[in-house]
């Protein structure tokens, strides 16, 4: 069995590794903004969440990294009117690849999720060289998936906390916009009545990114930019670790009852999310 520092470690190792490699049952979900240089970028509204209601289109969006935002992008995301930039990366992720957003730039929350503000992969990041074949990679991956809900569940409930209080569109994303994103959006739509297939359904569609991001990798290393603990892996033990899959989803559902022994105990006692600020999320986030 690992310590929870050591697991925390290894967690905080994993997402620096794959953060470099930048109607009837599912619900039809708002228009997707293809944007050149920016990873898993789309609104996350649309989803119904129960009594002919469904989450506001055109209010939350969410992405990987922004430092790859070309002139292109940032003409089509101005768009969007996004008030609010939460970031989700550690600071030496942020300084490292800061965000581009041009002209008009939002207001900046910064809140790192599961891992301390201050973490750098150095430390533990050469274990994951070791990742023998796909099934190890994915217990790996769930085994961080589910982490990331449990010991991040107060940074979370800090999101969720600042999105109670704000009313306009804003922009949730991390590095690679698939992990620390994929689990607070899973949480959130969660907690904002989704069905567990929708939720699922959300959070696998960043298996659409997939490749375009192994090949962005790919280009960094042979420039020199990059070098990845990964990079020496098989291709297909490295998708497995870059995309998602819905055991991640499960083991994390299974954590979090586990911990907590429902959804709703871990809102109050994970999240801290107070009775009053959950009906304020819901007003603003739910037509």
């Amino acid at each position: 069995m690992r310590t929870t520092k050591s697991f925390r470690q290894a967690t905080t190792a994993l997402l620096f590794s794959v953060s470099l490699l930048s109607t009837q049952t599912v619900q039809a979900v708002a228009q997707d903004f293809k944007l050149s240089g920016v990873a898993n970028f789309r609104d996350i509204g649309g989803y119904s969440v129960g009594g002919g209601h469904k989450i506001k289109s055109g209010l939350l969006f969410r992405s990987g990294e922004l430092s790859g935002l070309t002139a292109g992008d940032q003409q089509m995301i101005e768009r969007l009117n996004i008030k609010y930039e939460i970031d989700l990366r550690t600071d030496p992720e942020r300084t490292a690849n800061p965000s581009n957003w041009g002209k008009k730039t939002p207001q900046v929350i910064s809140i790192s999720v599961g891992m301390p503000r201050e973490s750098t992969p150095q430390a533990s990041i050469r274990q994951f060289s070791e990742v023998k074949d796909i099934a190890q990679a994915r217990m790996q991956m769930a085994q961080t998936t589910a982490n990331l809900a449990i010991a991040g569940a107060a940074d979370i409930g800090k999101v969720l906390g600042e999105l109670s209080k704000e009313n306009g569109p804003a922009l949730i994303h991390c590095t690679a916009g698939k992990d620390r994103t994929g689990v607070t959006v899973a949480v959130l739509m969660t907690l904002l009545g989704a069905s567990r297939e929708d939720v699922y359904h959300e959070y696998l569609r960043s298996n659409e990114s997939v490749d375009a991001q192994l090949q962005r990798q790919k280009a960094r290393e042979q420039s020199g930019k990059d070098v990845n603990a990964l990079s020496g892996l098989d291709p297909a033990v490295v998708k497995a670790m870059m995309g998602t899959d819905a055991s991640y989803m499960d083991a994390m559902f299974r954590e979090i009852n586990a911990k907590y022994g429902s959804f709703e105990g871990y809102t109050h006692d994970g999240l801290e999310l107070t009775a009053a600020q959950v009906a304020q999320l819901r007003k603003n986030l739910i037509n």
